[in-house]
């Protein structure tokens, strides 16, 4: 990979998809749970900002990850009950979960993309031009946190936000 020769990762404006408003109705839903998971950062000022609480000292490090091809990679029916686990976590009613995940199983198996004259279905992952993607994307990052780093005690007790 060179910034001559980048990889491409399809995009794909989602605003005339047939399940744009019950994304758009989804990401509404989730963006409050996204907003509860403290390790999250919503852009690179937010960071700013906290970072600026904190007195640096030698001894401390910052740990930035990012899952390349995140989008793409997530395994549909793990990433929804991922995503559920950190909505029941967080104290989601049972009928809001119920419609979270009928809504996600529609947009999931709903992203049809046309290339070239010719119709694909985006069988895994999220598509990234959907609405609900980054929110989706962030609480299954969030499930995989809590399940493998916060859970071992040679890093969470090292981790501070």
């Amino acid at each position: 990979m060179s910034i001559f020769n980048p990889p491409l990762r399809a995009l794909v404006d989602a605003r005339s998809s047939i399940t744009y408003a019950i994304a758009k109705l989804v990401d509404s839903i989730l963006k409050k749970y996204v907003g509860k998971e403290k390790q999250i950062c919503r852009d690179l000022w937010a960071f700013l900002t906290a970072i600026n609480e904190y007195n640096y000292r030698e001894d401390v490090n910052f740990l930035t990850t990012d899952v390349m091809d995140l989008y793409f990679l997530i395994p549909q029916e793990i990433g929804i009950e991922w995503v559920v686990d950190r909505l029941r976590w967080h104290g989601a009613s049972n009928p809001e979960v119920r419609l979270i995940v009928e809504s996600l199983d529609i947009i999931l198996s709903n992203n049809f993309v046309m290339f070239d004259n010719e119709i694909y279905l985006q069988k895994e992952g999220v598509a990234m031009g959907s609405p609900c993607g980054a929110s989706f994307a962030n609480l299954v990052m969030a499930h995989w946190e809590h399940q493998l780093i916060f859970t071992c005690t040679d890093i969470s007790t090292r981790i501070g936000f």
